[in-house]
């Protein structure tokens, strides 16, 4: 009888506590600097431009991360990210309402940030024990959400205004580098990646789009879902508890999803968030204007949508040598700010053309004709 793996818990607590401290301090900083703009006199394109900058940074640096965390080591890597991103802020309280300076000040604390997720999520697949692996990355996936969540909570408690939000946001970014000082560092392929990322997303193309749909869904949400529910008569507050229940789906099911993939496959699981989030969209179509009903719709989709993420980084992990493991997770990463950059533009063009559901139209036909190319990939070794 082959003894149980065992679980390195001192290195997985280490790198899932640092994520989801940062993940506070993401959840701050988004809401943070579209005020400050806001308060600086920015039009709303220029704040929509400006955050863009963090997603551009996270399509143009990650090609060079694979290098430089095998020259540096993990931890190295992940302290050196914190530290831009904690200066990030102090660049940003020192320049105030120079605008045009947030613009190259944003894109380098994005690319930190990119970094972050990048040698933090190679970390996690790297030691987590293959039967294991989806709870584990369903763990770190619930641990991630819920920092976004208390993010802007950090708003109420010390203001915008002043030094005060900016001390705060170095602090939370500061606090992640503790757990990862106290660890031991993962191992990395000394020999570099076998493949260019590139070649490794064209072999794995559902897996990759994976990442893309949940970056492109879940900003596209956030973004026009509040809108929505104006435009359809339901009121701010409907808007604002829609995208609370959407969040809800994303902190309860990732763990339940992670463990479930475990047990009954990775590909299959993937194949039944492809399915669930597209029938969630068409469920949202169809559930009118039933209040109750669309908090409930937006539960499980949230949860099936985050999914997508969650089993897709299990397949990272699950599929892919230690050779090509960075490389395959840098990707993965630069496929989320892809979808994140495209997706959400282009569903505010169908919006605008096809009027309110124009959203919910598109995120159907993307998400069918996702689940569509996932079932002809089910069979393969990479999805």
């Amino acid at each position: 009888m082959t003894p149980p793996t065992p679980v390195p818990w001192t290195s997985l607590i280490a790198a899932i506590a640092a994520i989801s401290v940062a993940g506070i301090g993401f959840g701050h900083s988004l809401p943070l600097f579209s005020i400050l703009l806001k308060g600086y006199g920015a039009a709303d394109g220029v704040i929509g431009l400006n955050a863009s900058t963090a997603a551009l940074a996270s399509i143009l640096v990650t090609p060079i991360f694979p290098k430089l965390i095998t020259q540096m080591g993990q931890k190295a890597f992940l302290l050196t990210c914190i530290a831009i991103m904690v200066a990030g802020y102090g660049a940003l309280y020192a320049v105030g309402g120079n605008i045009a300076l947030w613009y190259p000040i944003r894109f380098v604390f994005g690319a930190a940030a990119a970094g972050l997720f990048v040698a933090s999520e190679i970390w996690i697949n790297t030691i987590a024990p293959a039967p294991m692996r989806g709870r584990i990355i369903g763990i770190y996936g619930t641990c991630l959400a819920l920092g976004f969540a208390v993010g802007p909570m950090m708003i109420e408690l010390v203001g915008h205004e002043g030094p005060a939000p900016f001390i705060a946001g170095a602090v939370i970014f500061g606090a992640a580098a503790i757990p990862i000082l106290m660890a031991t560092n993962p191992p990395v392929a000394s020999h570099g990646a076998a493949t260019g990322f590139f070649q490794l997303m064209a072999r794995a193309p559902a897996t990759y789009l994976s990442a893309a749909l949940f970056a492109g869904v879940e900003t596209s949400v956030l973004i026009f879902l509040p809108v929505l529910a104006i435009d359809l008569g339901w009121g701010v507050e409907v808007g604002a508890r829609s995208v609370t229940a959407y969040g809800l789906g994303i902190v309860s099911l990732q763990y339940v999803i992670g463990r479930w993939s475990d047990r009954f496959g990775y590909g299959r699981s993937l194949l039944v968030c492809a399915i669930g989030s597209a029938l969630g969209a068409l469920a949202l179509l169809l559930v009118g204007a039933n209040v109750m009903g669309v908090y409930l719709v937006l539960f499980l989709w949230g949860g099936m949508i985050a999914g997508l993420y969650t089993v897709g980084l299990t397949l990272i992990g699950d599929r892919f040598d230690a050779a090509n493991r960075a490389a395959a997770n840098t990707g993965f990463v630069f496929a989320y700010g892809v979808g994140a950059v495209i997706l959400p533009l282009v569903a505010g063009v169908v919006r605008q053309i096809a009027g309110a559901q124009g959203l919910n139209l598109f995120l159907l036909t993307s998400l069918s004709a996702y689940a569509v190319l996932v079932w002809f990939r089910r069979r393969e070794q990479l999805p």
